[in-house]
């Protein structure tokens, strides 16, 4: 699923999300760091810019290649790794990241227990996750309720604190942070383009379901996105919800 679409047109949209993210986790010059499902390399290149020495891991091949060459120059280096098994030693990294990433894997307490394991006592994981409400939600079950391989619905507990405090469990002391991203269009039809041609769930979902079945999909998503109204400069603004999450390892 993450091999299709246009993930580096995604990836610029997320950026700045990966950008608070290294900063509120404290990055600095030196510091181990690892960014787990890092996709293209976003939070992975923010801190290798901060000064860091950066391990960023990916279980799609395509991210891989995508995220090597979109670092290249840089003090990254790419590794192959399910977040659930992470190939790296106990409290190998000072500061370990997941942008977005790490709260699409299966089993969440087992993914929160191997960011733990692989960050020293006193290091901190750092995880930005998409809060699950308003027009972002309402897009996204559009996909889940016609492709069954879609990301779980699970992932959206990481955008709830008490949630991800129960993931994390005792050994950790919790704070998080609420942020929003926000996307301008000419219109929203322009956001639909972007949406069908860039995130690799909506590229699958389109090619899985037929054309048929995706335009019933694309008049059901405009009409969510018309019910926003324009942006106060003009045009439309897609304004994502997401959870900043700072647990430090005691």
């Amino acid at each position: 699923m993450w091999a299709g679409g246009d993930y580096g047109r995604v990836a610029e949209r997320l950026q700045p999300a990966a950008d608070v993210l290294v900063a509120a986790a404290g990055v600095a010059a030196g510091e181990r760091v690892l960014d787990v499902a890092a996709g293209t390399g976003n939070a992975a290149a923010a801190a290798a810019t901060a000064g860091a020495q950066v391990t960023a891991s990916d279980l799609a091949p395509a991210m891989l290649a995508l995220g090597r060459e979109r670092t290249r120059g840089l003090a990254v280096e790419w590794v192959e790794a399910d977040a659930q098994d992470l190939p790296f030693p106990d409290g190998a990294f000072d500061r370990t990241l997941s942008a977005f990433g790490a709260m699409f894997a299966p089993d969440p307490q087992r993914t929160a227990a191997e960011l733990v394991r692989v960050t020293r006592p006193g290091g901190v994981v750092a995880m930005a996750n998409w809060i699950p409400e308003g027009a972002q939600t309402a897009v996204s079950d559009l996909l889940v309720r016609r492709l069954p391989q879609a990301p779980s619905a699970m992932a959206e507990h990481w955008g709830d604190p008490e949630r991800v405090q129960g993931f994390f469990g005792p050994g950790v002391e919790l704070r998080t942070a609420r942020h929003t991203l926000r996307w301008l269009y000419p219109d929203a039809e322009a956001w639909w383009d972007y949406m069908e041609s860039g995130p690799p769930p909506f590229v699958a979902a389109r090619a899985a379901i037929g054309e048929a079945e995706w335009a019933r999909v694309r008049e059901q998503a405009l009409a969510i996105a018309r019910d926003l109204g324009p942006a106060p400069e003009g045009g439309f603004a897609f304004e994502p919800p997401y959870l900043v999450v700072l647990a430090r390892r005691g």
